[in-house]
């Protein structure tokens, strides 16, 4: 499926790791061991999400909580990923999806 016609194309580098899947905007709040930050999901895959965050992620073990843009009937949803981060750079990073479930918000 290809993008809509008036969506921004991601960068080259994004585009090469991850050619399958779809381009978004959803905020996320991320945690790796016990240091937290903020960002953006901008592309993702059936295997790998691509973010922009504050600052550079760390490498290794990550949990994003990411604000899905759909609903289920009138509640707010939230996908928890369970990854690893593969590579990170000032400009973004990109995640393995290890695994993956879909939640009700826990502050609303």
């Amino acid at each position: 499926m290809a993008p809509a016609p008036n969506q921004k194309r991601i960068p080259v580098i994004y585009e090469r790791r991850c050619p399958q899947g779809f381009a978004i905007s959803a905020p996320l709040t991320y945690a790796v061991g016990r240091s937290y930050g903020r960002g953006i999901a901008c592309h993702i895959s059936n295997d790998e999400v691509l973010i922009k965050a504050d600052e550079e992620v760390p490498l290794g073990r990550i949990r994003l909580f990411i604000d899905w843009p759909a609903k289920l009937g009138e509640q707010r949803l939230e996908v928890v990923v369970e990854g690893m981060v593969l590579s990170s750079t000032s400009e973004g990073a990109a995640v393995q999806i290890l695994e993956y479930r879909y939640r009700a918000p826990r502050s609303e």
